[in-house]
Order: structure tokens, then sequence, then C-alpha cells
């Protein structure tokens, strides 16, 4: 663990199984904090993204699709 980090609280729920269909909210990160990924509806509609940031974004999600 990198103690430079902020410790974080555990928000999951103890009885609760995250593995049940449902809406979940994610927290994406930019290195170094960069706002590249604008509104979340412009994105949605793909209007702030290069070619290859539309890629990564759609490859990700199927990714998370596939994995949980």
């Amino acid at each position: 663990m990198n103690k430079n980090l902020p410790q974080r609280k555990q928000i999951r729920l103890k009885e609760y199984d995250y593995s049940q269909e449902g809406y979940y909210f994610i927290t994406i990160c930019t290195q170094n904090k960069e706002k590249r990924l604008g509104k979340i509806i412009e994105i949605c509609r793909g209007e702030h993204c290069s070619s290859l940031q539309k890629k990564i974004i759609r490859k990700t999600i199927k990714i998370i699709k596939e994995r949980f």
C-alpha cells in the first residue's frame, strides 16, 4: 500500500451482495487529475472525445461488463 495516498473509508455494505444486477456508481480517475473526460452526458454522446478516447471508454465499459 502506498503510504502517500489518503486512507479511505470502507463504504461497501457488509451484508449486500454486489454480484447482483443493479446500478452502481463508479469513479474514473485520470492521470494528474486532467479534465479529459468532460461531462458524462457528453461522453455518452461522444461529443468531446477523440476517437482514441472513445475506443478506450468503450473497451473499458465492455471489460467491466464482462468481469463484473
